[in-house]
């Protein structure tokens, strides 16, 4: 299991701050995205080559997953983090229990 306590924490606030969250990715740099209640996290983890651990889904492609999260839950703030994940060539951790996307490396 990865531990994330270092690791800086956007909330999602109806994408206010996906300005921030994209800066942080196009700089290399991890970040946790606290995810609205509400979120549709249905992904079929072999479509972004992710791996399953536990509820979690590890090391998944990060433009086209937060591409397909946006699209399907409404959110044009995620899509510019993706966009910055396709660029970056970030990977992304799902947490649907805890409501969290982890970017990293």
């Amino acid at each position: 299991m990865h531990h994330y306590d270092n690791v800086p924490a956007v909330n999602w606030d109806n994408g206010q701050h996906a300005t921030q969250a994209k800066m942080q990715v196009l700089k290399k740099e991890p970040v946790v995205l606290n995810m609205p209640d509400d979120m549709d996290w249905s992904v079929d983890d072999t479509t972004f080559r992710c791996r399953q651990d536990g509820e979690a889904l590890m090391d998944c492609q990060g433009g086209e997953l937060l591409r397909h999260l946006a699209r399907q839950n409404d959110m044009p703030g995620l899509e510019q983090v993706a966009e910055a994940c396709a660029e970056s060539k970030s990977r992304v951790d799902l947490h649907p229990t805890s409501q969290r996307i982890v970017v990293h490396e």
